[in-house]
C-alpha cells in the first residue's frame, strides 16, 4: 500500500515540476520497489522469528542480496532511459545505438552480479580466475564476433559514421545509417532497402560521409 501511494505521489510531483522525472525515475522504480517490499518483509520476519543463528545469517544475506539486485536494476534502467532521453534531446547518436546501450547494461549487471555473490558470502576470486581462462577460450572461438564488437566500439568513439548520417560505401551502396549495433551497422538505402554491414568491414572500408564536416549534399 505504501509503495502504491509513494509511486502515485512521485507521478504527481513529476507532472508538477515539468522535469523528465516521470519518464526516467518512476518507470525504473516499479520493479525494484517490489523487491524492496519483499526485503523489508523478510527483515521484519527475521527480527521476530526464533530462528537458528545459521538460518538468520542466511536470511540476512538474502535480504542484502535483494537490495543490491534492486539497486542494480534501478541504476541500469535509469542510465538506459536517461541516455535515450539525452540522445533525443541533443541528437547525440552514440548514446542511443544498440551497442552503447548493450555495453551499459552488461557492465552494470556484471558489477551487480559480483556484488550479489560477495554479499551471499561466495568468493568471487575463483570465479574471476575461471572467467579469465574461459574468456581466452571463448575469445579464440568467437574471434570474428569480437572483431566486429571492437570495431563497433571504435566507430562509436572515433565517430566517422553517426546515426542518421548519409554515407556511401566503397562497394557502391549508399543510404542513411539507422543503427550501429554490437556486430553490424544498418544502412537504409533510398529505395527503403536495408544494407547490413559487419562493423569490421565498415571500419576497414573507404566510405564517403556526406554529413561530415557539415550536413550538406
Amino acid at each position: 500500500i505504501l509503495r502504491h501511494y509513494a509511486l502515485r505521489w512521485l507521478e504527481r510531483l513529476a507532472r508538477r515540476t515539468g522535469t523528465q522525472l516521470d519518464e526516467v525515475l518512476i518507470p525504473s522504480l516499479r520493479t525494484p520497489t517490489v523487491l524492496w517490499c519483499v526485503a523489508i518483509g523478510m527483515l521484519l520476519g527475521l527480527e521476530v522469528a526464533p530462528l537458528p543463528r545459521r538460518l538468520a545469517t542466511l536470511g540476512t544475506s538474502i535480504v542484502a542480496a535483494l537490495i543490491v539486485l534492486s539497486v542494480t536494476i534501478v541504476v541500469a534502467k535509469v542510465l538506459d532511459r536517461g541516455l535515450q532521453n539525452l540522445g533525443q534531446r541533443i541528437q547525440m547518436g552514440t548514446a542511443v545505438t544498440g551497442l552503447g546501450m548493450t555495453l551499459t547494461r552488461v557492465l552494470i549487471f556484471t558489477l551487480g552480479g559480483l556484488l550479489v555473490l560477495s554479499t551471499l558470502g561466495i568468493s568471487i576470486t575463483p570465479l574471476l580466475a575461471a572467467l579469465g581462462v574461459g574468456g581466452i577460450t571463448v575469445g579464440l572461438a568467437l574471434q570474428d564476433t569480437l572483431s566486429n564488437l571492437f570495431a563497433g566500439v571504435h566507430i562509436l568513439l572515433e565517430k566517422p559514421v553517426r546515426l542518421r548520417d548519409y554515407v556511401k560505401l566503397q562497394s557502391g551502396e549508399e543510404g542513411y545509417v539507422t543503427d550501429i549495433g554490437w556486430r553490424t551497422t544498418r544502412i537504409r538505402m533510398l529505395p527503403n532497402n536495408m544494407v547490413i554491414v559487419p562493423n569490421a568491414k565498415l571500419a576497414q572500408s573507404i566510405l564517403t560521409n556526406y554529413y561530415l564536416p557539415e550536413q550538406r549534399m
